[in-house]
């Protein structure tokens, strides 16, 4: 491979998807850790999630927040320089996150390369999107199939949904009723 260096999928995930899935380590020096999922090995993901907890410790030696995507939670642990992606976050922020899946001591993480402050639209869209790729999560955390004609019922009767955009002001509805329309194929 003349020295190239090519950066791994990130794939886009419900969290208990990534807590679910069984993490290989690849290396004895535990650097490069994956999960298998749906037949495919999992380094890195793609995540929308809401701020649930952020800790950054006195010295500003490490830090870690708690996000929340609705399905679980999950920790991402950053350290040195890297605490500056979580610096300016707040408990309720919706981020994006790209990172790497990690486990120590039997707890699944994942150290960030990206944290980005988004919108809650886009925060809909990508449940939208991800009740249309593996279905939707029931309270009994069990995944269900869903028929690609089934998406309009169950995304009308999602509570996350309306919820939201209850809170948004009338343009963002039209935003919402936008994206749904354009993922209801």
């Amino acid at each position: 491979m003349n020295g190239v260096f090519q950066r791994q999928t990130a794939y886009k995930m419900w969290i208990k998807d990534i807590l679910s899935g069984e993490v290989i380590k690849k290396d004895t020096e535990q650097r490069t850790n994956y999960i298998s999922f749906m037949g495919k090995q999992i380094f890195r993901v793609n995540i929308i999630a809401a701020v649930v907890y952020v800790l950054i410790d006195k010295e500003k030696q490490y830090a870690y927040l708690t996000i929340d995507d609705s399905s679980a939670q999950i920790r991402t642990k950053t350290w040195g320089e890297d605490i500056n992606l979580v610096s300016k976050l707040n408990q309720g922020d919706t981020i994006l996150l790209i990172g790497k899946i990690r486990e120590y001591n039997g707890e699944i993480y994942i150290t960030p390369e990206i944290i980005k402050k988004v919108d809650v639209l886009l925060d809909i869209e990508r449940r939208l999107e991800l009740i249309k790729i593996f279905g939707k999560f029931n309270d009994n955390e069990q995944l269900k199939t869903i028929k690609k004609t089934d998406v309009r019922d169950e995304v009308s009767q999602s509570i996350v949904v309306e919820e939201r955009i209850q809170a948004t002001s009338e343009s963002s509805k039209k935003k919402i009723i936008d994206i749904i329309e354009k993922l209801d194929k």
